[in-house]
């Protein structure tokens, strides 16, 4: 079995930012890799947790390309295995807590849809204030 955490702006997806206002704050936590250009795990173990930068449309439908990094992301996906109980689990619920207080977001369990966490309302750029490969037109 898998959990799924989801954070994101609002049930509607509603709002974006720039994806390197997240990126910069995903390579600075330690034990966590960056995989691809919209994925990132922690390291090693049985309880490793895959994050996916999205774009997603309202109904929170995306699709993640690993040669691909949306410019502005509306939503982290978080997968754990169960197979290690709470330990993963705890470990996703801090990354996504992390994730949301920095962004002013939410975390919700994808499953249940339940609200795990509420973000506090914080100022997020709406552009990129440099021009960083990331936010860079294709």
């Amino acid at each position: 079995m898998t959990w799924y955490l989801t954070v994101r702006p609002d049930d509607h997806y509603g709002g974006s930012v720039p994806t390197c206002v997240l990126v910069s704050h995903l390579d600075a936590v330690p034990g966590l890799l960056r995989t691809d250009g919209s994925s990132y795990r922690t390291e090693g173990g049985p309880d490793r947790i895959h994050l996916i930068l999205a774009a997603c449309d309202g109904s929170g439908s995306y699709a993640a390309h690993p040669d691909r990094v949306p410019q502005r992301l509306n939503a982290v996906e978080l997968v754990c295995s169960s197979a290690a109980p709470g330990s993963a689990y705890r470990t996703a619920v801090a990354l996504a807590v992390g994730i949301a207080d920095r962004l002013g977001w939410e975390v919700v369990d994808a499953e249940s849809e339940e609200l795990v966490h509420t973000g506090p309302a914080v100022p997020v750029p709406a552009r990129c204030a440099v021009k960083c490969p990331a936010c860079a037109p294709p």
